[in-house]
């Protein structure tokens, strides 16, 4: 099929009225022509870099950093082809996230808000939003969005960055992250709420990166800034790229045979090689161990967030548990492989689930809208608390930055390991009935236990919506406040952590069943 040509309807007249979306097949026939191309990529570079990340995981420094981290999983003790068979099962499984919902002062350029996500009928990319006049043309981010989109994915240029058109918007992807540390709030940086999106809708429908190709581009481009005192050097060496397909090549015959230098990118069905590239890339670690063992280290400690079973889990007279590693910032706010879908995102099949930034929108206007949001569409909703993450701002000219200390870049800031499912949205979609139980013989202490921890959750709402008030209070402020609400709510007064409202993300093996969306942390149940 051609691209469809530009259908959309004024409903006004003027430059800043806003058009509206027309319909969309699931796939363009770039996207389809452009993921075949990462596919060759992939296949073209894959034996090389799982032999790198082979050699990796043999390492002695890598073993010994795994002996050094070890919070009782014992990974040091699996061959290197243990855990790579491990890796990539996990990789497979693990949640594709987009966060969203700030527009004026997010990190990650002008996105989708609730008001557009709202009247949308699929999940709009950011060129969609400024074609159709939701937001500003983002004059600061289409340079690395668009540098990005054509040197490593081998789109064709727009014909006018500053004034993008519908036809080419349409095409271009939306921003994923492989949340392969088990961030519970996603990638917060990038805004108060994250889409976690559905690996069985994306299928292998998606262009892979190792590293956040906004970022990179930003850093290591010839347009690159100088160094700055917010943001330490990375090793842009890892993802050397001599030459790129051009963009005729790309429009006429993406899928035809790849250029031997094109950066490594790939598909989601293979994609465990880019690791080697990530682990390389973040090198702020290297004040901490060293130039030449920092690859190493964030190997060790991306395997124990990933495999270990640990990290989610409340401790128990029986079971005490040692403490999760901590997240640094580069951890938490890029620790990701970007997992970018080439696909139409259409509600409500697209999203498998929502989870909301506790000390951005609990109890706050937006949190009631975004409840309602989630029951309209059926999709379960969590809430996480990430505070030095979900109020980290810093725009791409890198003025006005709130970030943490320096040296957060390269040690543990936060546990990252706790979720809550929301009990007054799960009560009201069709997820989700075995955690709500019913009064019967067999769910009679799941029901009472879900009541129970239901009213403490809608008790602590109330609180924040009448008493504290977030929403006046400016991101430093929110932290103050926030954080011992949260802290009353699910350790030292209520014990929501530890409760039937407790989920950890998927892992492997856990849940057979594709649609479930969490695991109890209590007793290891499916939520679905």
């Amino acid at each position: 099929l051609p691209l469809l040509p530009l259908l959309l309807a004024l409903s006004g007249s003027g430059s800043s009225i806003r058009k509206r979306a027309p319909p969309l097949p699931r796939q363009l026939p770039l996207q389809r022509a452009l993921v075949e191309r990462a596919a060759k990529i992939a296949a073209a570079t894959a034996q090389e870099g799982k032999a790198e990340l082979v050699s990796l995981l043999d390492d002695p420094a890598t073993r010994r950093f795994l002996r050094d981290l070890d919070d009782g999983s014992q990974l040091d003790l699996l061959s290197s082809e243990q855990l790579l068979e491990r890796v990539r099962k996990e990789l497979a499984i693990a949640e594709v996230v987009h966060n969203f919902g700030l527009h004026e002062d997010g990190n990650c350029g002008y996105d989708v808000t609730l008001e557009s996500g709202i009247d949308a009928s699929y999940f709009f990319n950011q060129w969609m939003l400024q074609a159709l006049r939701h937001v500003p043309v983002d004059s600061a981010n289409n340079p690395f969005v668009s540098a990005s989109e054509t040197r490593y994915f081998g789109y064709p240029p727009f014909a006018n960055a500053s004034s993008p058109d519908w036809n080419t918007s349409s095409s271009r992807l939306v921003y994923g992250a492989l949340n392969m540390f088990r961030n519970s709030a996603g990638n917060a940086q990038c805004g108060p709420v994250a889409a976690v999106f559905s690996r069985k809708y994306i299928g292998n429908e998606a262009i892979v990166a190792p590293v956040d190709t906004g970022y990179f581009t930003g850093l290591c481009s010839n347009e690159a800034p100088a160094p700055s005192d917010y943001i330490p050097r990375a090793n842009c060496s890892a993802w050397e790229m001599k030459r790129t397909l051009g963009s005729s090549q790309v429009a006429t015959s993406a899928a035809k045979a790849v250029d031997s230098e094109s950066p490594r990118i790939a598909t989601p069905d293979s994609m465990e090689h880019l690791l080697t590239t990530f682990v390389r890339f973040y090198n702020a670690t290297s004040i901490a161990v060293g130039r030449k063992d920092y690859p190493h280290f964030n190997l060790a400690r991306l395997l124990t967030r990933l495999l270990s079973r640990h990290t989610y889990r409340p401790a128990t007279a029986s079971t005490p548990q040692s403490a999760p590693l901590l997240l640094n910032l580069f951890e938490g706010t890029l620790g990701y492989l970007e997992v970018n879908p080439a696909v139409t995102l259409q509600y409500p099949d697209s999203i498998k689930f929502m989870i909301g930034s506790f000390d951005m929108w609990f109890g706050t206007p937006e949190g009631e809208d975004l409840r309602e949001w989630c029951i309209s569409q059926n999709w379960p909703l969590m809430w996480a608390h990430n505070p030095l993450e979900s109020t980290y701002i810093c725009n791409p000219s890198l003025t006005g930055c709130e970030l943490p200390s320096r040296e957060y870049y390269w040690t543990g800031i936060e546990p990252t390991n706790v979720r809550l499912l929301d009990p007054y949205v799960l009560q009201r979609v069709s997820h989700g009935s075995n955690v709500t139980g019913s009064f019967d013989e067999a769910t009679a202490a799941r029901y009472y236990s879900f009541r129970n921890s239901s009213e403490s959750f809608e008790k602590y709402w109330k609180h924040v919506r009448e008493e504290v008030q977030p929403v006046k209070l400016n991101y430093t402020q929110r932290r103050v406040a926030m954080d011992p609400v949260w802290d009353q709510m699910t350790v030292t007064k209520d014990g929501l952590a530890s409760s039937v409202l407790a989920v950890e993300p998927l892992f492997a093996g856990s849940c057979d069943n594709e649609e479930c969306f969490g695991v109890s942390v209590v007793d290891g149940t499916c939520v679905c």
